[in-house]
């Protein structure tokens, strides 16, 4: 009988020692908006902080589709922290895109306002602009700044294009090609046309949209709704 109750004692004991061990808190998403300039790398594990010290947090990834880096803009940004205990956490946080003024010239890119916007190169047959760059369509759809010819670049606002909006006569553009030689353009008009390229008046602005020409230049697209475009020239 004795055992008995001596074993049943250090069950007893032994279930309250167990509820009065410190129990580790899971780690926590701590920030609610991170900063990030234009054209540089999304360093999330030394933006998003935590609960836990740094050195015990094994990783930060995206939860959502990778942000876009080429305008200044607001977006919203998922993000996953993976803690050296294995404890989780997730959150949706606040990113702000900010001017980059130590951005650096690189190949296949335009530079306007305080956007540094990377394109490739596409053709006419494509049906929507890509998500993170801008995309030759029409004109030359391979840039170059010495042939004489129009080309046109497409892309998204919101996205590689929500400075657009911003654009006026005079203003400038610079566009580097695939060897990094830059040439600059000045806005010369502005249009909004609809998706066959005619303006509210009803002028026919397409050719000049799409077709090589024989002037230098390039025209930049972007959407105003869901069925109207803005249309940047520049020579």
């Amino acid at each position: 009988m004795r055992k008995v109750l001596l074993g049943f004692l250090l069950v007893v004991l032994g279930i309250i020692g167990f509820q009065t061990q410190a129990v580790n808190a899971a780690v926590k998403i701590t920030s609610t908006s991170i900063s990030s300039p234009v054209d540089a790398a999304l360093n999330l594990k030394s933006l998003v902080k935590t609960s836990y010290a740094s050195n015990k947090i094994q990783s930060v990834t995206l939860t959502t589709a990778p942000p876009v880096l080429a305008a200044p803009q607001n977006l919203t940004i998922g993000v996953k922290v993976i803690a050296t205990d294995r404890t989780v956490a997730t959150k949706t946080i606040a990113l702000h895109v900010v001017a980059n003024y130590a951005l650096k010239q690189r190949a296949n890119m335009i530079y306007f306002l305080q956007s540094a916007v990377p394109y490739i190169k596409g053709n006419m047959t494509v049906t929507k602009a890509p998500a993170l760059t801008a995309q030759t369509w029409g004109g030359n759809v391979l840039f170059s700044g010495t042939d004489h010819q129009n080309t046109q670049f497409i892309g998204h606002n919101p996205g590689v294009f929500v400075q657009n909006k911003l654009l006026k006569v005079g203003n400038a553009l610079k566009v580097t090609d695939a060897a990094n030689r830059a040439f600059t353009y000045h806005v010369d008009k502005i249009a909004v046309v609809n998706a066959l390229g005619y303006t509210q008046a009803g002028v026919d602005l397409y050719p000049s949209i799409t077709e090589r020409g024989n002037a230098e230049r390039i025209v930049l697209q972007s959407s105003v709704n869901a069925s109207d475009k803005l249309i940047v020239f520049a020579h």
